[in-house]
């Protein structure tokens, strides 16, 4: 049946995405999981930290649609893309780069 106001069609799908919890980060180069199983983005060599008001964590591959916002991040903890690639320094995971 659907709700009683219709808001789902009357909404923009940018208006539903903040209805259903808010913004989340969702800025991936690739698929998510398809990447080595074991690797995280926290252990790729595109993590960047983007130092604005806050710490950003964002895709280097990703450079051309950052935003200062959340929106346009990555977590550090999601499973790696197919573009994962490790770190040329292991002592740089979790650190600002």
């Amino acid at each position: 049946m659907g709700d009683l106001l219709n808001l789902d069609r009357a909404l923009t799908p940018s208006g539903r995405s903040r209805l259903r919890g808010g913004t989340h980060a969702k800025r991936y180069a690739a698929l998510l999981g398809t990447g080595p199983e074991s690797e995280t983005r926290s252990t790729c060599e595109h993590l960047v930290w983007k130092h604005l008001s806050k710490v950003y964590r964002k895709c280097e591959l990703m450079r051309p649609y950052w935003k200062g916002e959340k929106g346009t991040g990555v977590l550090a903890s999601a499973p790696a893309c197919r573009n994962w690639k490790p770190l040329s320094d292991p002592r740089m995971a979790g650190d600002a780069k």
